[in-house]
């Protein structure tokens, strides 16, 4: 005997409104997931979302700090820099100067817009000779 259902049977108690008869299998499931299963998945899916955002995010603050050392180091092998408020002892040897690092050279030309900003320190022995020399990034 075969029976043939064309629309959805479903079971308050059970998984699936079909029995198990004769060592004989008879199953099919709801079309219709549970509510929990929906809700479930919903969750897994925003959770997917929002690391995937998350990852977004770093990686955006990776690229922002790869970009900011690559200013840097243009600016200290020699590229787009400027020297400022120079100041000379009494032998007028320089003792202290800022230095003012830029994106460009219209920038630097300028001196506007300097995105990084160092000050060097200079001193001498008796005999006129370098002792010390330091820069210190402000």
């Amino acid at each position: 005997m075969t029976i043939t259902v064309n629309d959805n049977l479903y079971s308050d108690d059970y998984n699936s409104p079909y029995i198990n008869i004769c060592s004989t299998i008879l199953s099919k499931n709801s079309d219709i997931p549970g509510i929990n299963n929906i809700s479930n998945t919903l969750t897994g899916i925003t959770n997917i979302l929002t690391g995937v955002t998350e990852s977004l995010s770093n990686i955006d603050n990776s690229l922002l700090d790869i970009m900011f050392d690559v200013k840097h180091i243009l600016g200290l092998s020699q590229q787009n820099y400027r020297l400022n408020d120079h100041i000379y002892d009494e032998h007028n040897r320089l003792t202290s100067v800022s230095i003012k690092i830029f994106c460009n050279k219209f920038d630097c030309n300028n001196n506007i817009n300097s995105f990084s900003s160092y000050t060097m320190n200079a001193s001498y022995d008796s005999n006129g000779l370098l002792v010390d020399y330091k820069v210190i990034k402000n």
